[in-house]
C-alpha cells in the first residue's frame, strides 16, 4: 500500500486489519494524507507504527526491509512535492534512508533484486510534463539510486499520482 489510506487513525487501523485477513503480507508506506492537518509528523509516524505492529501480516516498510525469495522490499514516504519545512526535512531523511538501505543491500548475498515502494513519485520525469514547476526545486526520491551500484533495483512502486504509470526507464520498471 503506497500511502494515502486516511488521516484518521481508526480508518488506517480498520483498513489494514481488513487487508490482513485477505493477504499473507501487507507492505505499507505512509502517504501525505496520513499527515494531513497533523502538526507533528514524528508523533503521527509513531502512532501509525504502533498500529501496524499490532496487526498480523502488516509491515510498515520504513525502517524495515523485507526479504522474500531473494527480493528485498524497501520503502519510505519520500515527501516529494510537499511544501512545508517539516516535509523538506523528512524528504532528505527518506532519501538518505533509502540510499543507505540500497547500499547495504548491494552486499547482501541473498538479495538479487530490490523493489522500492514510495508514496511519492520517484522523479519529475514520471510526471510526463504534468508536474508543477516548483517540483524541480526539490530533490526527488530517485536520487537514492546512486547507491544501487550493482543495479539490483528492478521495480519502483509508487502512489500519489492520479495517472496510470507502467514504464521502464534505465532498466527499472516504474508502476503506480
Amino acid at each position: 500500500v503506497a500511502g494515502n489510506i486516511s488521516n484518521d487513525l481508526r480508518t488506517i487501523h480498520q483498513t489494514l486489519t481488513q487487508l490482513s485477513f485477505f493477504y499473507q503480507g501487507i507492505f505499507y508506506v505512509t502517504g501525505s494524507l496520513e499527515y494531513e492537518d497533523i502538526p507533528n509528523i514524528d508523533l503521527r509516524s509513531n502512532e501509525i507504527s504502533t498500529i501496524c505492529s499490532n496487526i498480523r501480516n502488516v509491515t510498515l516498510l520504513y525502517n524495515h526491509v523485507v526479504i522474500l525469495d531473494g527480493i528485498a522490499v524497501v520503502g519510505a514516504n519520500g515527501w516529494y512535492g510537499q511544501k512545508s519545512m517539516q516535509s523538506y526535512a523528512k524528504q532528505f531523511s527518506d532519501i538518505a534512508y533509502l540510499g543507505m538501505s540500497l547500499e547495504r543491500l548491494q552486499l547482501h548475498l541473498d538479495v538479487t533484486k530490490i523493489v522500492i515502494v514510495t508514496h511519492s513519485v520517484p522523479g519529475p520525469e514520471l510526471f510526463f510534463g504534468e508536474e508543477e514547476i516548483d517540483i524541480y526545486d526539490q530533490m526527488p526520491p530517485s536520487t537514492c539510486l546512486a547507491s544501487d551500484t550493482m543495479h539490483k533495483v528492478t521495480h519502483w512502486v509508487f502512489g500519489s499520482y492520479n495517472k496510470e504509470v507502467d514504464t521502464i526507464m534505465n532498466g527499472i520498471h516504474y508502476i503506480n
